[in-house]
């Protein structure tokens, strides 16, 4: 669901009084509501951060990208057409396209062993987008902790 934190509580509480009618129970909240672990959100932000992905990425992966992907392993994992005119390595050009970067958070309870995951992602959305400096940035944050989150982020990589 994408909004503000209120309409993720509103859809989880109209889903739980579905189920509860579905069931031929009484569709109170407050009967439902205990049985609710958590509400997950998932808030978007598309930020013009004036560098490109690969500026993301540690000088020593850049340099992995440049002198492998984008020379010989490039090449070794492309997939010509087939029938394709030639198979002149110099007839083709190799280029590496970032387009999202994932990450999965996990966060244990040591006395329960129970898990719950979520992500931060930072994905090139719009394919015109590649190589530019647009990304979206995705949560599983409230609207107002993801925008803490992605000034954050903002600071870290301009910080440099």
């Amino acid at each position: 669901m994408r909004g503000t934190s209120g309409e993720a509580e509103f859809i989880a509480h109209s889903i739980g009084c579905d189920i509860l009618e579905a069931q031929k129970t009484s569709p109170r909240w407050d009967a439902f509501s205990r049985y609710v672990q958590h509400v997950t959100y998932q808030t978007t932000t598309r930020q013009r951060l004036g560098f490109g992905f690969k500026e993301l990425l540690s000088p020593a992966f850049k340099l992995f990208v440049s002198s492998a992907i984008e020379s010989d392993l490039g090449w070794k994992m492309a997939m010509l057409p087939v029938g394709s005119r030639t198979q002149n390595k110099d007839d083709y050009q190799v280029v590496c396209a970032f387009h999202q970067l994932e990450c999965q958070v996990a966060v244990f309870d040591k006395t329960s062993g129970d898990q719950n995951d979520a992500d931060f992602d930072i994905a090139i959305t719009n394919r015109r987008d590649y190589g530019g400096d647009y990304f979206s940035i995705t949560s599983n944050l409230s609207s107002a902790d993801h925008i803490i989150a992605v000034r954050r982020l903002i600071h870290a990589i301009t910080s440099k």
